[in-house]
């Protein structure tokens, strides 16, 4: 379904840009395309993914699972949180706490397996290129497999799932 939504958005925005193109005087379209190539060269020239270079080493992984530790942590605090305003008095057993719990635990354990996997090569081929499209579609790539992979993942568990019902 997403796929659906994506491709009616894409369709949408190909209509658009195809309509201002029939409605705009030859003067107009000069002033939006010089818009987008000014637009173009200020992203290129701030560098913003220059920020993120430090992530390609040891230290700058460790970081990164120290913030996704700290962004479970919040969702405990959240959880535990919600569970007191609304009356329920057994925190210590909420299944939210205990996957968040399970997650950090996990995060933990699989740092030296990530870093002799090559996370940081893959951090340093993400980063290689510093332009902000390049690096766009290299996150694009990667976001791409990583989906792929729990879609698959999902598919497998729906389908045991699915076998067992029967």
């Amino acid at each position: 379904m997403i796929w659906l939504d994506t491709l009616l958005a894409l369709g949408i925005l190909v209509n658009i840009v195809k309509g201002g193109d029939l409605l705009l005087r030859p003067q107009q379209r000069r002033k939006v395309q010089s818009f987008f190539e000014r637009l173009h060269l200020r992203l290129e020239s701030q560098r913003p993914i220059k920020g993120l270079q430090r992530l390609a080493s040891g230290r700058g992984q460790r970081r990164l699972m120290l913030v996704g530790i700290g962004e479970f942590l919040l969702v405990v605090g959240v959880d535990v949180s919600l569970d007191i305003w609304s009356g329920e008095s057994a925190t210590i057993g909420s299944f939210g706490v205990l996957l968040c719990s399970a997650a950090i635990l996990l995060s933990v354990l699989s740092l030296p397996l990530v870093t002799r996997l090559g996370g940081t090569k893959l951090m340093s081929w993400l980063l290689g290129d510093l332009s902000f499209f390049a690096f766009l579609r290299r996150f694009a790539v990667v976001f791409i497999a990583g989906i792929t992979v729990l879609g698959i993942y999902q598919a497998t568990l729906w389908e045991r799932r699915t076998s067992w019902a029967l």
